[in-house]
């Protein structure tokens, strides 16, 4: 959602999501390079995933973010933006 001045206000992601967070960086961390993250549906892990985006583009990273079904992708864009994240290109 954007603020008056067209700004996103992002989202706070729940206790388990900033669980998950530190788990992923920890594994980062250990050497690990194949995350894999598990929630059930609806468990924000496109929020999550938004964070993750945002953090690398923040630090001058570059992200590729992959969805298994092409409706899945504009659900993606339409989360990122929201999340304030705005220079995505699709294929």
């Amino acid at each position: 959602m954007l603020d008056m001045f067209g700004q996103a206000e992002r989202k706070q992601l729940r206790p388990y999501q900033v669980d998950a967070l530190a788990k992923i960086k920890s594994s980062i961390l250990a050497g690990n390079r194949r995350i894999v993250v598990a929630l059930p549906t609806g468990a924000g892990k496109t929020l999550l995933a938004s964070h993750i985006v945002a953090g690398a583009l923040a630090k001058g990273g570059s992200v590729v973010f992959c969805a298994p079904m092409v409706t899945l992708i504009n659900q993606t864009i339409a989360a990122f933006e929201a999340e304030g994240i705005v220079d995505i290109g699709a294929m």
